[in-house]
């Protein structure tokens, strides 16, 4: 993707990006592969790990707009 941002003919610049695109989905699936063979195992969370993430963050009350001073 970085040469995809270099290139300045749009073929080029497509080709790199198509490469990536291609690159990223082969690497997915051949993690699906393992994963189905049991080669590679996603790790997994206790729950209160996931728990404890997840109520790290919480939505914060509105805040009053304080008027812009130029």
């Amino acid at each position: 993707m970085l040469r995809a941002g270099e290139c300045v003919d749009p073929q080029i610049r497509q080709y790199h990006v198509n490469g990536a695109n291609l690159c990223q989905q082969l690497a997915y699936e051949t993690w699906q592969y393992m994963n189905a063979k049991g080669y590679y195992q996603a790790p997994q969370l206790a729950d209160h790990t996931m728990n404890t993430m997840i109520n790290a963050y919480q939505q914060q009350p509105p805040q009053p707009q304080q008027p812009l001073l130029f």
